[in-house]
């Protein structure tokens, strides 16, 4: 059935962009929809169905406020993850700016889980590489894997993809495109695990002749439609897309604003700087996450509409691209804007295995839809924007740790052979060796508004040969800390 269905919308898609016509496309649907209605009477029984529950509650409340306001619930539906991973989902979240607090992560996970729980994963083999694979390239892509995607994704979301090496190759150039760091040697490798364990399911659907005859005449009535179309409709009813939305000069590009849906404050403002990127809003500035700037344009070139959703004022809101919904992004040249859009609402195509977006072009009324997840690339409040890493530094090269603390109690560890101590006395080597894993590559989730005052009350030192590697500074507020990285 599924391959039925996946034949009908290739015919479907291509006459659809033949004639681009909205008109048009209403009526092969009519047409598409009688078709699979017998198809489906000719299967000798129902497929199974899984209805989703819709239950209320806290964990329903906090998703209504802090999940929906971005994301349209279809992404969210589509997802279906374990426990473990809508943990991990909802965690990332957080790190990327949804206002989650530590109390309500359980109940909107358990609710997550409830209601989206994941689908059982196929039991059938993937399918044979042709070639032999190097083992040792197997085992490296599956290193990199737990490293870099297991992080902050679960190994469910990958297990359920299944897609071929060219689909791998793509889902990694996006996830490196959104900050990922891997290297090209680190790409192929992981690119090769990812399409020998996880790739298409090995398992080819026969049809019925009956089925097989009324898809042919199914499509060869799309054909006449298409026809009849072309040749009896008044020709002042056609509406050709246009082939790009934006047309994007990178090298004359000299900063993006952006005004964030959920949050109406100053602009943002994105200044390239040669071949750096400085961030600022209002009398604010502060570090731009490293590569954001660069990924953030490269997004905006040449996007190209797949289809237009209305051309009526009153419908913007609902696809989040409204004057007091959607997020507000121009590039600029100078004074002068190369261009000016809306970004609206983010969803999930469960069809193509890609993302939506939803985008309107400023002084124009027609909504279009595109590739890629925008609303989560620019609808970021300002501290989103920032560079939150606070400590990076290679735990192998330190040699010496100093602890200095305005009381008396200040000490030093040293690096001697191979082993740590404290003056003449060892110290566990294990303990001190886990604590600078634990220092190696750490990010901060928030930002202090106001910079402190006075001599730090503690001050940690990470030396190589002398050298200091990292400078950790520390003032004690009510209830927490505020730290400041020399890095």
């Amino acid at each position: 059935m599924k391959m039925k269905i996946e034949a009908v919308f290739f015919a479907l898609t291509s006459l659809g962009f033949a004639m681009r016509s909205q008109q048009t496309i209403k009526i092969i649907f009519t047409a598409l929809f009688v078709g699979l209605v017998i198809i489906g009477c000719n299967k000798s029984s129902a497929p199974n169905t899984t209805v989703v529950s819709v239950a209320t509650g806290h964990g329903a409340t906090i998703l209504q406020a802090q999940c929906l306001t971005c994301h349209g619930d279809d992404l969210i539906k589509q997802q279906r993850l374990s426990k473990v991973g809508w943990t991990k989902e909802v965690e990332k979240m957080v790190r990327w700016g949804a206002d989650v607090k530590d109390a309500d992560k359980e109940s909107l996970v358990e609710y997550l889980t409830a209601n989206y729980p994941a689908r059982p994963f196929s039991k059938e083999p993937p399918i044979a590489s042709a070639s032999p694979v190097d083992a040792v390239l197997l085992a490296q892509g599956k290193t990199i894997l737990e490293a870099k995607c297991l992080s902050c994704h679960h190994d469910d979301l990958i297990q359920q993809q299944r897609l071929s090496k060219i689909g791998w190759t793509k889902e990694v150039e996006k996830m490196m495109r959104w900050g990922v760091e891997i290297s090209d040697a680190e790409k192929a490798a992981l690119v090769e695990y990812l399409a020998n364990n996880f790739n298409q399911i090995g398992r080819v659907r026969t049809m019925k002749k009956t089925n097989n005859w009324i898809l042919i005449g199914l499509f060869g009535g799309l054909v006449l439609i298409f026809i009849a179309m072309k040749f009896f409709r008044s020709p002042k009813l056609e509406s050709n897309l246009p082939e790009n939305l934006t047309e994007v000069d990178s090298s004359k590009v000299t900063e993006l604003i952006v005004v964030p849906g959920k949050d109406r404050g100053a602009e943002i403002h994105l200044a390239k700087v040669g071949k750096d990127w400085t961030l600022k809003s209002g009398d604010r500035t502060g570090h731009l996450e490293q590569g954001r700037g660069s990924t953030s344009l490269q997004s905006l070139m040449n996007l190209k509409p797949q289809s237009v959703l209305t051309k009526r004022k009153e419908k913007w809101n609902e696809f989040g691209v409204g004057d007091s919904t959607g997020t507000h992004v121009k590039v600029m040249e100078g004074s002068s804007a190369q261009s000016d859009l809306w970004i609206g609402r983010t969803g999930f195509s469960q069809s193509s295995g890609g993302g939506y977006t939803y985008v309107r072009l400023n002084g124009e009324n027609e909504v279009y839809s595109v590739d890629g997840f925008l609303e989560g690339q620019f609808n970021l409040a300002f501290n989103d924007w920032r560079d939150k890493s606070f400590t990076r530094i290679k735990r192998d090269s330190i040699d010496k740790i100093t602890f200095h603390y305005q009381a008396d109690s200040s000490f030093v560890l040293e690096k001697k052979n191979g082993k740590w101590k404290m003056g003449v006395v060892a110290a566990d080597s294990a303990s001190v060796v886990s604590y600078l894993g634990g220092m190696e590559y750490k990010n901060i989730p928030a930002f202090a508004e106001v910079a402190p005052a006075g001599n730090a009350a503690a001050v940690i030192t990470f030396e190589n040969n002398s050298k200091i590697m990292a400078m950790l500074e520390a003032w004690p507020g009510t209830g927490s800390w505020t730290v400041r990285s020399s890095k």
